[in-house]
């Protein structure tokens, strides 16, 4: 049965953290919720149990888009039935899940780094660039929506809302780097949680491609989590860049871009 989550009690949250480590759908799943919690109309929960009480499933749903995280257990047809009738903006889930229910969708690579691997990117050479960490939030929107136009929705006073306060809380972390004194490259922790780490928002101008800066700022955030799994989501043409970054692929996702809301 699927559950609508009203509150977020300590013990249900810790038990949401263990359900979901390990899986980068449970992680995305979590970041609205561990950031900004349940009492937000712009943050939703449901859970899935079995009839011994179990969590089978747990469901957001940020500002229009849901992630669904299923356990082998988890009961698919009713998901989706539910996901049917409260309708979204975005959906992304297991592709080997939905590809069944939701063949309009686009598929990618889920891309990891086990617990205590090191990131083996190339790195720009030591004092021709500067790292910024959690700050100059212009610069990097800047960056991030020169590097990918679209790519962010929301204009840059929403963006800096909602980003800083996710790293105010320590679910989110940001790198900036700088070459030469002027801003190229981006990348973020998009979600943290004390398993797990969803990285996002790789980024570098088209004009500054080529010098490992990408990896510089992928590197600076793995180096910065050892003691957790990190995860990311790459169309498949990205696949052998991440590789070469020592990243593997362990799973495909699936990216349905509209229904209704």
């Amino acid at each position: 049965m699927i559950r609508f989550l009203e509150r977020m009690t300590p013990e249900l949250r810790d038990e949401l953290q263990a359900f979901c480590a390990g899986s980068v759908f449970g992680v995305k799943a979590l970041g609205p919720v561990l950031s900004y919690g349940l009492g937000y109309d712009f943050v939703t929960a449901w859970e899935q149990r079995d009839e011994a009480g179990h969590l089978t499933a747990f469901l957001s749903k940020y500002y229009g888009t849901v992630t669904v995280h299923l356990s082998p257990l988890g009961d698919v047809p009713e998901v989706h039935a539910f996901l049917r009738a409260i309708g979204f903006g975005a959906l992304v889930g297991p592709a080997a899940v939905f590809g069944e229910y939701l063949p309009e969708g686009e598929t990618g690579c889920v891309m990891s780094l086990p617990k205590g691997a090191a990131c083996i990117a190339k790195t720009a050479e030591p004092g021709t660039v500067e790292l910024v960490r959690d700050g100059e939030y212009r610069s990097f929107y800047d960056v991030l929506t020169g590097a990918n136009p679209g790519y962010v929705a929301e204009d840059y006073g929403e963006f800096l809302t909602d980003f800083s306060h996710r790293v105010r809380h320590g679910t989110a972390s940001s790198v900036l780097l700088k070459a030469e004194g002027s801003p190229v490259s981006t990348a973020a922790a998009l979600v943290i949680t004390e398993a797990d780490v969803f990285l996002g928002a790789v980024s570098t101008l088209p004009e500054a491609r080529g010098h490992h800066y990408a990896g510089t700022c992928i590197r600076a955030l793995c180096d910065r989590f050892p003691d957790r799994r990190i995860f990311l989501m790459c169309r498949p043409e990205k696949r052998a860049f991440y590789e070469h970054l020592g990243f593997e692929k362990t799973d495909d996702y699936l990216e349905v871009s509209s229904s209704r809301k």
